[in-house]
């Protein structure tokens, strides 16, 4: 296995070989690489770093400027009324300073980039050394064979054996000015000639004297040459790898933070993020360029040294879940060790104890850090934050104790440990298999040869612990709050809330043997993460219905099956019988066919369930009374789910849904808009006595929960939890995310509740105990790119991605790659919309391929060194649901191809569906085209590599764009503290816009399946229904937006008056014709007025908030007359 330094030194190859390719020569290669010598112009290969003449126009694709409003520019106001300061090394003070010299760096946001510079603060009384490097290029004779050599010309003479070629020869420029920071600094200016430049490079120095001994300096070069608007810019007038570094003269840290003002901000979470960012601040700010810094290793509020960088990078370190002990005895938290019968309550309660005790001894520590070591103006956010923690430990004693004193409770924990350990063992110990290859299961014990048992890490038992209590009893007060994990993407949030899930079901089980209703609701957001998931969840629920058959430990868990179901929009899985034999029957006959069924493999023994001949759906009704359906059953005869008596415990069918509701339900949140049409949805919480409701809602990936998506789903969710109330007892709520700001509000508004956020922070960003960030790991590496040199954002694309395609080919006299060149091989190219995606369909089959057979030509690069790259994906919202799960399997083929083998993805197209639920572990390299729109979707999507070794992310930003500018500009000051700049989210369910939209449908969905009506006529039978579903809808109101109150209460009120005027003979459909009067129609489709004109506009789906409008083309033209 690699370690992640031999990772870190080959992604340091991928990268070196990109800078080569974008920037040329550093200033800290070799003698050789500074003077090189290119057989094209400079201006032809570098496509950044490069200072232009003044006012050259740049020749910007149209398409590209005109994408953003803000595309042009804003100069840089901090620049002005800047005073003069003292130069050595020959540098001039001026007082009548030109309007150029006045503002140096706005030639770095107009036209092709004629300055770069920095902006820093250092303490005054120093002297500080600038450092300048740069390039420029001279024409240099070179005599090459040529190209006909000893061919015959056409007068019969031979060509001859050489000539002479022109080549470009780099001169390096090196110059050091000292600037004195002592003495009067008012109202001077000073302007340096860089050596060996004939004046045509100058460097600006200007200061701003600050409160606190300090000084704001602003230093710019700049290229004196003058541009024309007809005519290319010449090589020989640009200077090309231009360089500042800054020090002071005899290395002290002198360098102070720029990013923020000081004090501590009123708002508590933005205090809060202000202590825990309190070490990651900014130490220079870039005009036309990134920047770097390196801090004090004894004092990170200074820096020794800064630096301007055309290529900014910020490695972020990863935040580890934390697996062992700090303080006290180590604990044993394997899943065997909690579950076997061989271990005694008594140690179990012992080894959980443990971890209760390290956390205890983590937060005791931390104390002693806030009282010894925290300023001042942190105090009262870390006293917070401790009482979180303080918090969330009382509640893990309190599940500890829960267990010791309830033996239901610790059989139920058992069996959910049981089932973990099933669920992990068959899922990353066995190989993806056909169903006609002979299959040897897994020992009875679980113990397999060479692999260790699995393992919780701390923060999921710890996460399960602190809800043992109010998972068991129903008016536990905890039972009102949301329990948000909140844990960097791929740290195992999943594992988490399928482990308390298990726990529910089988606590459920056991009070109620004959329970036969949802147990547990798992709620995702988008189609491609609610398909992995179920994958995963259903090898729980299969591993929990093998332990109800086996009665494991003894435990009496009913006779109904332990199933799951998949409830999701048609798009994704057949919704009715009919249509599911219908789609099985193509499936079987016809080759190539799509597969709706989206369980693609056993989920106890991995066999494909999808290979013709060997099919695991079967057409068989569910009971003796009811319509044929497509079942689950593995093709393997090796497998225990094989038998005619044996299926697997999975439903995706609504009507098998709803006639038998599964334990765990899983489904899109968008389908929750079938409430108001489809009566039988009430059978999924338990209405009609039927069953009790589910005991436990999960929300995955709450930050997209957000926007008009959350503010309908806020709205829906009071049906929710009227329906999941008896009694006044509620059921548990638990979310996750990795993204999340004001997650306080967000929950309020969408489930009106407080929240309780785990892990809670400690005093620093990344340390909660539970999870730390680890200094000494390699990161994810992110690059920025800002191609200024040349003409188009399409072009720097496709500059970045050549030779990253490129440098994971081996060099003579290797003729394969290295194994770990695998893991960078398939390039991710993320894009922030769908048109900005299909420009590159175009590039990937032309431009890319053009510029990758120059830059080998270029580089001698033989025939068979040379990268091929055919098989380009997409990974989009138009790409079928059959057709996804291909496409992550095809992304997990290893590169290179081997012989047999069908060829791996070389490069992914994709948008933010990657975002969330794509974990293909052997992705590694991303280019990011232009900075997302939000944070947390960059975080979201970046995230998608290097998830287990250190990946590699480049953002090509569009410098048409100033928001894309301020990023590049600030790059390593956003980076480093990432999750710091996460938006807020909003919601506002009960808003005017979304009254309108969706409460009627609310009030609907209520009122049928509360009361069980079947026509809308129905209402004059429960003369009270009013007046209960009015209280339920305004109590929501009053705790989420009191201002709403009074326009809720009137408008609910004219929706029960209209319905009684109108009293229509059925509700309506949501498809089809109608052909009576209805009392609601699908929202956004045109009014069928004879049946529809006094019904209420409801919502089929919790996206489509907005009406269509049509468009058509007209032909003809009326008469002006007319």
């Amino acid at each position: 296995m690699n370690s992640d330094l031999e990772y870190s030194n080959y992604r340091n190859k991928l990268l070196k070989f990109m800078t080569d390719e974008l920037f040329g020569p550093e200033s800290t290669d070799d003698q050789l690489r500074q003077c090189e010598l290119l057989d094209v112009s400079p201006l032809q290969l570098y496509s950044t770093g490069v200072l232009f003449p003044q006012k050259s126009v740049i020749n910007q694709l149209e398409d590209d400027a005109a994408e953003d409003e803000d595309s042009v520019p804003n100069a840089d106001s901090s620049l002005d009324d800047s005073p003069l300061v003292e130069v050595k090394q020959g540098g001039k003070q001026t007082r009548d300073a030109t309007s150029l010299e006045e503002q140096p760096l706005n030639l770095a946001n107009e036209f092709s980039p004629s300055a770069a510079g920095i902006t820093v603060k250092a303490s005054l009384g120093c002297k500080i050394l600038v450092d300048i490097s740069a390039g420029k290029y001279k024409t240099e004779k070179i005599e090459k064979r040529h190209p006909k050599a000893g061919q015959e010309k056409a007068d019969g003479s031979l060509f001859p054996d050489t000539r002479e070629e022109a080549n470009y020869r780099r001169v390096p420029i090196q110059d050091t000015v000292e600037i004195d920071l002592a003495g009067s600094l008012e109202n001077r200016v000073f302007n340096h000639d860089v050596k060996n430049t004939d004046g045509m490079l100058k460097l600006n120095v200007r200061i701003r004297p600050e409160k606190g001994n300090k000084a704001s300096i602003s230093l710019a070069l700049i290229n004196q040459h003058k541009g024309g608007a007809d005519s290319p810019p010449p090589f020989n007038a640009a200077f090309f790898q231009v360089e500042l570094s800054v020090t002071e003269a005899n290395g002290a840290s002198v360098f102070h933070p720029i990013d923020r003002a000081g004090g501590i901000s009123e708002d508590e979470e933005l205090a809060i993020l202000d202590m825990l960012y309190r070490d990651k601040r900014s130490f220079a700010l870039g005009h036309g360029c990134g920047t770097g810094w390196t801090t004090d290793p004894n004092d990170k509020t200074v820096a020794k040294q800064v630096w301007s960088d055309f290529l900014p990078s910020c490695d972020i370190k990863p935040v580890k879940p934390r697996e062992k002990a700090l303080f006290a005895n180590q604990f044993d938290l394997s899943m065997r060790s909690l579950s076997e019968g061989d271990s005694s309550d008594s140690d179990i309660i012992g080894n959980l104890g443990l971890l209760a005790k390290d956390y205890e001894s983590w937060i005791i520590a931390r104390q002693d850090q806030q009282e010894n070591s925290l300023s001042d103006q942190y105090q009262i956010p870390a006293t917070g934050n401790l009482e979180k923690c303080r918090e969330c430990l009382k509640r893990i004693k309190e599940g500890i104790e829960y267990l010791s004193s309830n033996s239901d409770a610790m059989l139920a924990f058992r069996l959910a440990n049981r089932a973990m350990l099933i669920q992990q063992a068959r899922t990353r110990f066995q190989k993806d298999l056909d169903p006609d290859n002979t299959y040897l299961d897994l020992p009875e014990d679980y113990r397999v040869s060479g692999e260790s048992d699995p393992v919780w890490r701390p923060f999921q038992l710890a996460f399960v612990l602190m809800n043992i209590a109010c998972c068991s009893e129903s008016d536990h007060p905890d039972r009102e709050l949301v329990d948000l994990i909140w844990f960097p993407t791929g740290g195992g949030k999943t594992e988490a809330y399928l482990g308390l899930a298990a726990f529910v079901i089988c606590m459920r089980r056991l009070a109620d043997s004959e329970d036969k209703g949802v147990a547990v609701l798992m709620r995702y957001t988008l189609r491609l993460l609610t398909a992995q998931q179920f994958q995963r969840a259903a090898a729980l629920i299969t591993a929990l219905e093998s332990l109800r058959l086996d009665k494991y430990l003894g435990a009496d868990l009913g006779e109904a099956p332990i199933t799951i179901g998949l409830w999701v929009g048609m798009g994704l899985s057949p919704n009715r019988r009919k249509d599911a034999v219908k789609r099985l029957n193509e499936l079987t006959a016809t080759p190539g066919a799509q597969n709706p069924f989206q369980l693609l493999r056993c989920p106890w023994c991995r066999s494909s369930l999808d290979k013709r001949g060997w099919l695991g759906y079967r057409k068989e009704p569910l009971s003796a009374n009811s319509d044929d359906t497509v079942i689950f059953r593995c093709g393997n005869p090796g497998c225990r789910w094989h038998s005619s008596t044996n299926r697997l415990p999975v439903v995706v069918i609504d009507d098998d849904i709803y006639e038998n509701p599964p334990t765990l339900l899983l489904g899109t949140v968008d389908k929750f808009a079938q409430l108001a049409w489809v009566p039988e949805t009430g059978r999924i919480f338990g209405t009609d006595d039927f069953s009790a409701p589910p005991s436990l809602i999960i929300q995955d990936e709450l930050h997209l929960i957000s926007g008009p998506l959350g503010t309908i789903v806020g709205l829906y969710e009071t049906v929710i939890d009227r329906l999941c109330s008896r009694n006044g007892k509620t059921p548990k709520i638990v979310a996750s995310t990795a993204t999340i700001r004001q997650s306080a509000k967000q929950c309020n508004g969408l489930y009106a509740k407080e929240r309780f956020e785990f892990p809670p922070q400690g005093l620093d960003a990344g340390d909660s105990y539970f999870a730390y960030e680890d200094q000494e790991a390699a990161g994810r590496l992110y690059v920025g790119v800002f191609g200024t040199a040349v003409k188009s954002h399409a072009t720097a694309q496709v500059r970045v991605i050549s030779p990253l395609l490129q440098a994971v080919m081996p060099e003579p006299p290797d003729t394969q790659p290295p194994e770990i060149a695998d893991k960078y091989a398939t390039l991710l190219w993320y894009f922030n919309s769908l048109r900005e995606l299909g420009h590159a369909v175009t590039m990937s089959t032309g431009d890319i391929p053009e510029h990758h057979f120059n830059l080998c030509s270029r580089k001698n690069i033989e025939k068979e060194y040379r990268r091929r790259f055919p098989n380009v994906e997409e990974l989009t919202s138009r790409k079928t649901a059959e057709e996804i799960p291909s496409i992550l399997d095809c992304l997990n083929r290893k590169w290179p191809k081997t012989e047999n083998s069908p060829w791996p993805v070389d490069m992914l197209l994709a948008t933010n569906m990657i975002s969330v639920g794509v974990d293909v572990s052997r992705l590694g390299l991303m280019v990011v085209a232009g900075q997302p729109k939000s944070t947390a979707e960059y975080i979201q999507a970046t995230s998608r590599v290097g998830r287990g070794f250190p990946g590699l992310v480049v953002t090509v930003y569009n410098p048409a764009r100033s928001r894309d500018r301020s990023h590049y500009e600030q790059f390593v000051g956003y980076h480093q503290a990432i999750y710091r700049y996460v938006e807020p989210t909003s919601v506002t369910p009960f808003s005017a816009p979304a009254r309108s939209r969706g409460f009627a449908g609310m009030v609907i969905a209520l009122a049928r399946l509360i009361t069980g009506m079947r026509v809308p006529g129905d209402i004059s039978k429960y003369p009270d229904v009013q007046d209960e579903l009015v209280k339920v809808i305004l109590d929501r109101v009053q705790r989420v937006d009191t201002d709403e109150y009074e326009d809720a209460l009137r408008e609910l009120s004219g929706i029960f008056k209209d319905w009684r005027d109108y009293l229509p003979q059925e509700f309506g459909q949501m498809a089809g014709t109608p052909t009576t009067q209805t009392l609601m129609y699908p929202l956004g489709r045109n009014v069928n007025e004879d049946f529809e004109g006094k019904a209420f506009p409801v919502l089929t789906s919790m996206r489509s908030v907005d009406a269509t409008c049509s468009a058509k083309v007209l032909q003809t033209y009326p008469d002006s007359g007319e």
